[in-house]
């Protein structure tokens, strides 16, 4: 008889649990709510005191004029070598008491910030923390999509009550995308381009699943065949590593009608092999900025003036 009566309160227990989880979350004034990858949580419809977990929600409160209140030095470091022309604009985020959060963040630094919202993608650090920084003050976290700003970048403005400024600045993005494949015209399907990362010890070939392949598939221009792989592959294959590691005796698999090279150039440059490629023999392999492995609104508009630079002109 115990038995049963045990049974029976568990089920009108879990009945009761399972019909409050069902009833839609309603926020308080002055706050939305927000559905992201973890669930649902309400966010203050002006926020001011904002830690970005990712350079999108960063060049967002940039345009926005806004200056985030935690941010990783590790992180920040990183993205000052793909765009050293922001490095006054941190430099003076740093003056203005911006908190060193670390990396992965650290909770006790993120707390002492201060922030009414925390927004970043879901990913291993993120994921774990979660149950903390939702302590701290409402957390947002979004599938992060590679290659893909735009995505996060429309869903953050909308997090951010920055809808307007997001949709300026993609509509100025698309202009140039346009007017860019005006130029290149019917025959830019006929250029091949490779991408070359180069690092200590290793040698990448660029591929699908990147900011730097879709951009170059929107303007029409196409990729050698040693590029050619699709993002299916990149995850089955490749670990979802989106490049192609190659070893020096290799090299011939980079070369294109247009080689972009960016990284640790240095010793390549002086090697042979490389100075055998076509390419680099016709004088049509430029070395360019480390924002072409760069996933983000800022490294799209970089690599679109190096095709002007590069190609177009």
């Amino acid at each position: 008889m115990k038995h049963i009566l045990f049974v029976c309160i568990f089920l009108l227990i879990s009945i009761n649990v399972s019909a409050q989880t069902d009833v839609p979350t309603t926020c308080e004034d002055g706050f939305r709510l927000i559905i992201h990858a973890l669930g649902e949580t309400c966010v203050p419809e002006n926020p001011q005191r904002i830690v970005p977990l990712d350079m999108t929600i960063t060049e967002l409160l940039y345009l926005a004029d806004m200056t985030p209140v935690a941010l990783s030095e590790t992180v920040l470091t990183s993205y000052e070598r793909m765009h050293p022309d922001l490095a006054d604009t941190f430099e003076a985020w740093r003056e203005d008491s911006t908190v060193d959060m670390g990396f992965p963040p650290n909770i006790e630094a993120i707390l002492s910030a201060e922030p009414d919202l925390i927004i970043g993608p879901l990913d291993l650090f993120s994921e774990t923390l979660y149950p903390q920084l939702s302590e701290i003050a409402p957390t947002v976290l979004y599938e992060p999509a590679p290659g893909d700003w735009r995505t996060r970048l429309i869903f953050v403005g909308d997090v951010l009550g920055l809808d307007e400024l997001v949709q300026t600045e993609l509509d100025a993005y698309d202009t140039r995308v346009d007017e860019l494949r005006d130029l290149l015209g019917e025959d830019a399907e006929t250029i091949t381009v490779s991408l070359v990362r180069v690092f200590p010890g290793q040698i990448g070939l660029v591929l699908a699943g990147t900011n730097a392949a879709t951009i170059l598939d929107s303007l029409g221009l196409s990729r050698p065949e040693s590029q050619q792989y699709d993002y299916e592959t990149v995850l089955d294959e490749l670990d979802g590593r989106p490049e192609l590691l190659i070893s020096i005796e290799e090299l011939f698999l980079a070369d294109a009608d247009v080689l972009f090279v960016f990284g640790d150039t240095s010793e390549l440059f002086d090697n042979p092999l490389w100075n055998s490629l076509p390419a680099v023999i016709d004088g049509r392999a430029y070395e360019v900025g480390y924002y072409w492995w760069g996933d983000s609104l800022f490294s799209a508009h970089r690599m679109l003036d190096d095709v002007m630079l590069y190609i177009i002109e």
